[in-house]
């Protein structure tokens, strides 16, 4: 488990502003313990994939979340 300062420190560019925003779209999913949340290591892999599609490629917000979902599709299959 991976906690949200860890997970700052591992992806340099990310703020809590970042995963705070993706946390309320429902594109990462921590796990609360006590105040503060902890996420898996899925999680932490989401969130370099999302800060490259959004800081390196320049996808917009709703792009990203037809990315992921199609990606999660592929993945289930």
């Amino acid at each position: 488990m991976t906690s949200l300062d860890e997970l700052l420190r591992l992806h340099g560019r990310l703020t809590a502003f970042h995963v705070e925003r993706w946390v309320a779209r429902g594109l990462l999913r921590p796990t609360a313990e006590g105040d503060a949340w902890t996420f898996e290591s899925v999680d932490v892999a989401r969130a370099r994939l999302l800060a490259e599609l959004s800081d390196d490629m320049g996808f917009d917000e709703d792009a990203i979340e037809t990315v992921i979902d199609l990606l999660d599709q592929i993945y289930t299959l």
